[in-house]
């Protein structure tokens, strides 16, 4: 029973992060599946140009660098950006 116990609190223990999977590639266009869990926070990265469909809704929250400003938003699913 003990060893049960210490495997289960092992498992909840693992961090949760954020996976990238790239769907589609040619010379036009690159589709990206991101899937990033509740409360998992994405490392600092920049978007250089891209479109982007939000395939369900979500909430995020985004810091501008180096300004330190804090933007909260919901997306839509079906939502497009440019």
């Amino acid at each position: 029973m003990l060893l049960s116990l210490g495997v289960a609190w092992l498992c909840a223990a693992q961090p949760q992060t954020a996976t990238q999977k790239v769907v589609l590639e040619n010379e036009f266009v690159r589709v990206v599946e991101l899937r990033v869990p509740p409360g998992v926070f994405e490392a600092r990265h920049s978007h250089a140009r891209g479109v982007t469909i939000a395939l369900s809704a979500y909430d995020n929250e985004m810091t501008d660098y180096p300004a330190g400003t804090v933007t909260r938003r919901h997306t839509k699913f079906g939502e497009v950006r440019w």
